[in-house]
């Protein structure tokens, strides 16, 4: 799941205090449901729950898609 790998930088940027961020995955559908552009699916709602709760911590959080 590719989206696992994306919600690991979210979580070392909270330790690292930082309050603006990019994240940059060649994970097109993670970064796609991540950017409210396709629904999430019912297995993944946890798991974006989860970035969402991360992402709520900093004044801006960017998902990129970078192939």
């Amino acid at each position: 799941m590719e989206i696992l790998a994306i919600r690991q930088a979210p979580s070392a940027y909270v330790q690292l205090q930082l309050t603006d961020a990019m994240v940059e995955s060649n994970a097109q559908r993670g970064i796609s449901i991540l950017n409210g552009q396709i629904a999430v699916d019912a297995d993944l709602e946890g798991i974006v729950f989860n970035i969402q709760l991360l992402v709520s911590q900093f004044t801006r959080m960017t998902f990129v898609f970078a192939p």
